[in-house]
């Protein structure tokens, strides 16, 4: 959309919005990897049912929760600083290392 000289982001309608959001969910919900999104501040904010079966956290545990919860303690600390620099400049692995993580109690995945 142009106003004026300006150019505004086209917006959908909420019900269209809405209806959009829920297909992209579908689709993350059906991938057979295991996904986890998070906001700029960390915070997680999806999981899908493959991460919830990889981790043995549910979903309600992790929602809102710091992404540092997964995060093995002793990578912890610098955990930050690398999403940080992540979020300035987005790259994906190519070092074929599997990802690890943390289970409710305490144990190493990966």
């Amino acid at each position: 959309m142009v106003e004026g000289n300006k150019q505004k982001p086209a917006t959908l309608p909420d019900q269209e919005r809405e209806r959009v959001e829920e297909r992209f969910r579908l689709a993350l919900e059906a991938v057979p990897n295991a996904m986890i999104m998070i906001d700029g501040a960390g915070q997680i904010v999806f999981v899908n049912s493959q991460l919830e079966t990889l981790f043995g956290y549910t979903r309600e545990e992790l929602l809102d929760q710091p992404v540092e919860v997964l995060v093995p303690e002793p990578l912890r600390p610098q955990n930050p600083a690398y999403r940080a620099s992540f979020f300035a400049s987005p790259q994906v692995s190519t070092d074929g290392r599997a990802p690890r993580g943390r289970q409710p109690l305490g144990a190493a995945q990966g």
